[in-house]
């Protein structure tokens, strides 16, 4: 017994002693490798240069060798300098001459460590005025200047600390994890190689449903050839020229997005690129689809690929893929929602309430939460599957024994018990996102109007059902263009689906399809039966598939003319996006032509133009654009940046940027009022005089009509 407890003890000091030594030896390694190195954000505005320069020093004059030259970040405003070494000062070199910029933050961040350098310990020291500016701290170098420099004082002491500390834990923990491995590597290996109950479970689930890599094949390859256009051209839309700039995703959950925020933080921080979002869409909506299949007891077979082809053309999905920011989010979206009715569609209901029920609840009720979070319109998508499984499961029922009405019953409880789950999960992680990034929501804020509905329901349904009656037969309001072919085919399925065996299963029948038709509409009701964007009735295809579905699941004749509908419906879908296409292509084309030319005549108006210096840029009204093709209301397909918002020199100017412009910038608005005079006896783009340089600032006319910056002039 001694001798046992002895060698125990001896073990457990030889594999503590390990244990420290490799602790202590890690924490040097960690300490002279990059990882724990510190980085100074500085975060800036209107900065007028596209590089800076930082000096550190350890107890040691500055020198060029302890310094670095870095570049403002794709957003343009921000810069990020690594420091190797480091002590209680470190000068900034901003400029190289005369300028001026807005300083909005500074701060020190070291893996999750984030410290926030007061703008009182960031003062000028050589060359440069330190000053406040429209609510932000704001340094200008007098003309003259070479060598401008401020002084940044932080806490070095401190800021060691945190990356010893940080050192130790992480090395602990990696000599803890070596310890584990060299005594016990065998039977992790042995466990990590044998399948577990659930991976079992799941295998053995999806091989029963007859989930296959051709079908996912056969389907991705649909949606890309039914789509090769949006996949292989590169549309900049109204609103890609923020997302291409942006570095900061958590404008997302002001919207209530914060599924889209993981996204863009974690998947795509780039979000607006060529085929990378449209391919992991299509890839989304291929998987969906499997998964959909299965929750409405269907098969993949050529019907139902053909089917797929409906669904995965139709018209409504160009009018999310406007932008880019949207595709990968909405994609994961419509997957998340698939999987909630899927596993739905597999608890054993007639059974009593047992944990592995509970399990399925609460994993259907957490992806509905996560596509709630992509895109809110998305739980009018949930209950329209839902709604389309319950159709599916109660049609042709020739002799209905007592129990099937009950069983039913119980399937569209659970849907709902799914679906008010769902809801109040995607609320409370709602509440987490805000609390740790606490942003503005008026944007979300601002489509809610419950008062309007409970004043004058009748005025708010009869919008509803108006609205409901142009996207149902496809009007040129909603559509740019007549659709007129799916009305055809959504009132012979609906003819079909109410033709059943029994008076009471018709009725029954009719109030199915009364909710589903419904189900997309169901926002118009609290945002006050105002008009909401297409982009957001994204359900509308899933109820076209369904009626092409009924139709091609019949035999003989009517299977034949069914064939014949849904090819005259595919080839709409094509042109109608052919025509959105050609309506893009006509839009960006023309911006990007006017970009170039509004660019040569303002290096034109200057002789001693530099295209290294900034240009500051004050623009009058807008340019409009016009095309013969669809230019629906709630799209920006046809829409032109020198256009929007009746003339927004922002958005111009930083598309302008984007396409390779990089030095021109706006001035700040009071500025811009102020200068409204002298628009006045300037011609209209492109007419000569239409662009000048007066005083430093380039002007440029686009109109008589003043856009809504210069109509506040008095």
């Amino acid at each position: 017994m001694h001798t046992g407890f002895r060698i125990k003890v001896k073990t457990l000091t030889k594999w503590t002693a390990l244990v420290v030594i490799l602790t202590l030896a890690l924490t040097w390694l960690l300490l002279k490798s990059p990882i724990l190195t510190p980085t100074l954000k500085i975060e800036t505005l209107e900065f007028p240069a596209e590089k800076s320069q930082l000096f550190y020093k350890r107890l040691s004059p500055y020198t060029e060798q302890n310094s670095s030259y870095t570049k403002l970040d794709s957003s343009r405003t921000a810069f990020q300098f690594s420091l190797p070494v480091y002590d209680d000062d470190l000068r900034w070199d901003p400029l190289e001459k005369a300028g001026d910029f807005y300083l909005t933050s500074v701060s020190i961040n070291l893996l999750v460590y984030h410290s926030v350098v007061s703008m009182e310990n960031v003062n000028p020291s050589f060359q440069l005025q330190k000053g406040i500016r429209n609510n932000r701290t704001f340094f200008i170098a007098p003309a003259g200047s070479t060598d401008p420099q401020i002084s940044i004082h932080i806490d070095s002491a401190h800021l060691d600390k945190v990356r010893v500390g940080m050192a130790i834990t992480l090395a602990a923990l990696i000599a803890l994890a070596i310890v584990i491995w060299i005594n016990w590597h065998a039977a992790i290996l042995d466990y990590t190689q044998r399948e577990s109950g659930w991976i079992a479970r799941l295998k053995g689930a999806l091989k029963k449903d007859g989930f296959s890599p051709t079908e996912f094949s056969a389907l991705l390859g649909a949606g890309i050839f039914l789509n090769l256009i949006p996949m292989s051209q590169f549309f900049l839309s109204v609103d890609d020229e923020v997302g291409a700039f942006r570095t900061d995703p958590s404008v997302w959950i002001s919207d209530g997005r914060w599924t889209a925020f993981l996204v863009e933080k974690f998947i795509f921080p780039l979000p607006v690129l060529p085929f990378a979002p449209n391919l992991f869409f299509y890839i989304c909506l291929a998987l969906s689809y499997m998964v959909i299949l299965r929750a409405h007891n269907l098969k993949f077979s050529w019907i139902t690929t053909f089917a797929y082809c409906a669904f995965v053309a139709h018209p409504i999905w160009w009018f999310i893929g406007e932008f880019y920011s949207n595709l990968p989010s909405t994609g994961l979206g419509v997957l998340c929602l698939s999987i909630a009715v899927y596993i739905t569609s597999r608890i054993n209901i007639s059974a009593r309430l047992y944990r592995g029920q509970i399990l399925q609840f609460a994993s259907a009720s957490f992806f509905l939460s996560l596509a709630i979070g992509a895109y809110q319109s998305l739980a009018m998508f949930y209950l329209v599957v839902a709604i389309g499984s319950v159709i599916f499961a109660a049609r042709d029922k020739i002799n209905e024994p007592p129990t099937a009405l009950l069983v039913l019953v119980k399937r569209i409880a659970a849907l709902v018990t799914v679906f008010l789950s769902g809801l109040i999960l995607y609320a409370f992680f709602n509440k987490v996102a805000k609390h740790f990034y606490p942003v503005n929501y008026g944007y979300l804020d601002s489509f809610l109007k419950i008062d309007e509905l409970l004043a004058n329901p009748l005025q708010i349904t009869k919008l509803t059902v108006n609205e409901m009656f142009k996207i149902y037969t496809g009007s040129v309001q909603s559509f740019g263009v007549s659709f007129f072919i799916s009305t055809v085919v959504l009132g012979i399925a609906t003819l079909l689906l109410i033709t059943q065996k029994t008076l009471i299963s018709s009725a029954r029948m009719m109030l199915f399809i009364g909710a589903l038709l419904l189900s997309p509409f169901l926002l118009h009701f609290v945002t006050g039966g105002s008009f909401l964007p297409m982009r957001s009735m994204l359900a509308v295809s899933f109820i076209t598939w369904l009626s092409v579905m009924v139709i091609l699941e019949k035999r003989g004749a009517l299977q034949a003319l069914g064939l014949i509908l849904v090819s005259v419906l595919i080839f709409q879908m094509v042109t109608i996006n052919s025509q959105y296409a050609a309506s893009t292509i006509l839009a960006t084309t023309h911006d990007r032509l006017t970009a170039e030319a509004i660019y040569a005549r303002i290096a034109e108006v200057d002789p001693h133009f530099d295209r290294e210096a900034r240009a500051p840029v004050d623009i009058y009204g807008k340019f409009s654009f016009s095309s013969r093709y669809p230019s629906p209301d709630s799209s920006t397909m046809s829409a032109s940046f020198f256009d929007w918002d009746e003339g927004n020199a922002n958005r111009m100017l930083k598309y302008m940027q984007l396409v390779g412009f990089s030095n021109v910038f706006t001035l700040h608005p009071t500025i811009r009022i102020g200068l409204t005079p002298k628009f006045k006896d300037m011609p209209v783009w492109p007419a000569p005089g239409s662009v000048r340089l007066d005083n430093g600032v380039y002007l440029i006319k686009l109109s008589e009509k003043p856009d809504p910056t210069h109509a506040q002039y008095q």
